[in-house]
């Protein structure tokens, strides 16, 4: 076989890689923190933590603790 035949398969090749397969994600990240009750000082178990606008929802543990991954990046709200 020639080398001249190998050029169409290797710029195809190249061509496959360098097109990108599917959609780009958007960017997420995580928030995490604690809920602690501003009369008695104490850390709150069980209470529903959610991302407004989402169905991303966390429950804090028995230190009061929550984390949520997946967040939308840029300013949100909780």
């Amino acid at each position: 076989m020639k080398p001249s035949s190998f050029l169409p398969v290797a710029w195809a090749l190249l061509f496959l890689g360098l097109v990108p397969c599917g959609q780009a994600q958007p960017a997420t990240a995580a928030v995490s923190g604690r809920v602690q009750s501003e009369v008695t000082g104490q850390y709150l178990l069980n209470v529903r933590v959610t991302v407004k606008g989402t169905d991303l929802t966390a429950f804090t543990d028995s230190y009061g603790i929550f984390r949520l991954a997946g967040v939308p990046s840029g300013t949100v709200t909780l």
